[in-house]
């Protein structure tokens, strides 16, 4: 998810829940497969998306999990790309 989306997202839950710390679960981009809406998936693309929701988060004094470290490629055949690729 681009920043601005993962920001949106936080911002409707604090008023939801207001009082309440919001923790970003689960955010990446991927660093292959297909195109979806414009969002192209690369090596870079994915590098750039990370670090500016670690800054976005930074900022705006929230905190961010970042589960998947490296590309999990065993998981394409069960899950397809969008899971394998979506390594940090």
């Amino acid at each position: 998810m681009p920043p601005a989306h993962v920001d949106a997202i936080r911002k409707r839950m604090a008023v939801a829940f207001p009082g309440k710390e919001i923790l970003i679960g689960e955010t990446g981009w991927p660093s292959q497969g297909r195109m979806r809406e414009g969002a192209l998936p690369s090596r870079t693309n994915q590098a750039r998306v990370v670090s500016e929701i670690l800054g976005l988060a930074k900022q705006e004094n929230f905190r961010v999990n970042l589960i998947e470290a490296y590309d999990q490629p065993w998981k394409r055949e069960l899950e397809g790309h969008q899971s394998a690729d979506i390594g940090a």
